[in-house]
Formats: C-alpha cells, sequence, structure tokens
C-alpha cells in the first residue's frame, strides 16, 4: 500500500490538560509534522472520565481521522461505544501508556508504552533499598477499572513480595515483610486535591511507605509541599517514604525530589512515547505490521 501523505491523526490522552498528555501529544505532532501530516489532540480538560472520552472520540471519528492513537480509560465501555464507530470507519488504532484489556487487544494494531508490571516492580525495588525490612505500605492509583494503573500496583505487590506469581487483586499480608493496609490501593479519581487529602492520611498513620503510581500529589508542587510540611523531618530522615510515578519532571518536581521530601520518582519518557505512537500509527495506517507491543523504558530518580 502506497504511504498516506497529508492525513488528519488524532491522540486521545486521558485529558487534554494533563501535563503527561500534553507532553506525549507534543511528541505526536511534532513527529507528524515531520511527514506531512496534521496531528489533533482528543479530549476533554479536567479529572480523566471515560465518558468524556468516549464523547470526543466519537467527535474525531466524524472529522475524517486516519489512525487513533488511545490511551484507554475503561476498555468495556469503549469497546461498546465509540470504538464500534472507529471500527465501522476503518480507522486502526494504536493504544499507547495504558492498553485495552486483554480480552479486547485484538482490537488495536499494537500498543506502545512502558511495560506496567515492570514500571510497578520499580517502585518495589526502590522501596525494598530504602526499607530493607520491609514495613507497612499504602498504594495509589486513580480508577480501578485502568488496566495499566492496574498492572503497575500488581508489579509493585510481585517486587515487594518476591513473587513473580503473586497473586493480581491481593493484599500484602506480612510477604517480605511487607503489609499492605486494609483500604489500599487509595482511588485518587485522577484528581490532585483528593490525592492530596488521601496522601495526608496515609502519612498521619502509622505506614512506612506511600507510593503513587500516577502523578497525582505532585500535579502542585507547591499544594504538595503544603500538605507534607507536618511530616518534614519524618521525609527527609526517611522514617517516612514517598515514592511517586510522573513523565518527564517539572523544575518544581525536581526541586522537591531535591528537598528530600520526595524519596523518588519512576520516570515515563511521555515525549518519545508520543512519537513512538505517531510512528507505530503511520505504519498501520499504511498497512504495515507491528509488533504486538513496543515497549518504552522507564528511569528511577532518588
Amino acid at each position: 500500500m502506497s504511504s498516506v501523505a497529508g492525513s488528519l491523526y488524532g491522540l486521545a490522552g486521558k485529558s487534554v490538560d494533563d501535563n503527561n498528555f500534553v507532553v506525549a501529544f507534543n511528541g505526536f505532532s511534532d513527529e507528524a509534522k515531520k511527514n506531512g501530516d496534521t496531528a489533533i489532540h482528543i479530549g476533554s480538560a479536567g479529572a480523566a472520565h471515560f465518558r468524556s472520552q468516549d464523547a470526543a472520540i466519537s467527535a474525531a471519528v466524524k472529522k475524517g481521522i486516519k489512525g487513533l492513537a488511545l490511551s484507554v480509560t475503561f476498555s468495556e465501555y469503549l469497546v461498546e461505544h465509540s470504538l464500534k464507530e472507529v471500527s465501522a470507519a476503518g480507522i486502526p488504532v494504536v493504544t499507547f501508556d495504558s492498553d485495552l484489556g486483554s480480552r479486547y487487544t485484538p482490537l488495536r494494531k499494537g500498543y506502545v508504552g512502558p511495560n506496567n508490571v515492570e514500571f510497578g516492580r520499580s517502585f518495589g525495588e526502590l522501596a525494598n533499598k530504602l526499607k530493607p525490612r520491609g514495613g507497612k505500605v499504602w498504594l495509589m492509583s486513580a480508577d480501578a477499572r485502568d488496566v495499566n494503573l492496574d498492572d503497575r500496583i500488581h508489579g509493585i505487590r510481585m517486587e515487594l513480595s518476591g513473587n513473580v506469581n503473586y497473586p493480581r487483586d491481593k493484599r500484602l499480608s506480612g510477604e517480605g515483610g511487607w503489609f499492605e493496609n486494609d483500604r489500599s490501593p487509595w482511588y485518587s479519581g485522577d484528581n490532585n486535591p483528593r490525592s492530596l487529602q488521601q496522601l495526608a492520611i496515609s502519612l498521619e498513620a502509622d505506614n512506612d511507605v506511600f507510593m503513587a503510581v500516577g502523578h497525582w500529589p505532585v500535579g502542585s508542587t507547591d499544594a504538595y509541599i503544603k500538605t507534607v510540611a507536618p511530616f518534614k523531618d519524618d521525609l527527609i530522615s526517611k522514617r517516612k517514604i514517598v515514592i511517586v510515578g510522573i513523565g518527564s519532571p517539572s523544575p518544581g518536581q525536581l526541586d522537591v525530589l531535591k528537598s528530600k521530601l520526595i524519596s523518588g520518582y519512576v520516570v515515563i519518557d511521555f515525549y518519545e512515547i508520543g512519537g513512538m505512537a505517531y510512528r507505530a500509527l503511520k505504519q498501520a495506517v499504511e498497512g504495515k505490521p507491528l509488533p504486538d507491543k513496543s515497549i518504552a523504558k522507564s528511569a528511577v530518580l532518588e
């Protein structure tokens, strides 16, 4: 099949003003421009929600997109609604950052992003390094229906327990010396103020380690610093540990790390993921085969 030039490609993150997805779109758009294509950022502002993402995808189909890069909010709902329209229009889909649930992966051409289980294991490795005798841990995700975040939680539990076959939905109860709070994980709803309320409760409780598999607590570094101020001495001395997953760190997030109010970040390069998503989607539109998964590297900052 001949190359498709001057086409419209869409990237649907979970929120158009979430910095990670803004950075991913920049990478996606820059790569599209190199090929004479145009990119649109599909979605709505504010906290991620599957219904608003679904409506935005339906609107993009009507605009005539040739390919869709999608970070999935809720597989079942999208498959039963907007992705039916995408399929009927013959638009290829590449998922990025967050994949479709395993039963639905035949609906996309490939996945681009981190290996989310291994991403979670990086949290566990750092926690084990900082607290080698284990301790009490409280985890944070955003939504129980989010496949990629659930994979990250699973990876943490695998690493802390020392068991690669650790049951997927089982809280830690002493395995590897780690005990998980019976309300763990928190679900932040992709909301910064709520995540900070939950963080404060966790730090006030008798916990040793708090881990958020996404950026929610440090979405506003000023608000984070204010929230953790009562626990400053415990954080600096590492009596209490906070580890957060983020995209490319902002200057403010690096300052928080330097001040030791964060013990570590697990970092994803969303700009590169955006570029990779476009390149994969371009191949799919041109009828070229794709690997099932293209893995982007992550790094640990401490």
